[in-house]
């Protein structure tokens, strides 16, 4: 669990993140924010964050060459055979 608080705590987004959604929080709690605003802050904050995230990963990968055009595609092909078999299944 601290190895993941000491990548939160390195992380720039991150901090940002948890500094905004404690700010919501206080403005929540003094009555400023209702509670379903705050949700939806938080809930577009998180997903701000997450898609960053894959955003960066991708193109890290992207620029350390390991992401292959030809490998993606065989993947994903790979993926969508899987979802029609679980379709036929019926899972």
């Amino acid at each position: 669990m601290s190895n993941v608080l000491k990548e939160l705590a390195s992380s720039e987004k991150a901090v940002v993140c948890i500094v905004l959604l404690v700010a919501a929080s206080v403005l929540a709690a003094l009555g400023t924010m209702s509670i379903a605003d705050w949700k939806q802050f938080a809930l577009w904050m998180a997903g701000i964050y997450v898609g960053g995230k894959a955003i960066q990963g991708g193109a890290v990968a992207l620029g350390r060459g390991k992401a292959n055009t030809a490998e993606l595609a065989d993947r994903l092909e790979r993926h969508d055979q899987l979802i029609d078999e679980l379709i036929e299944k019926k899972w």
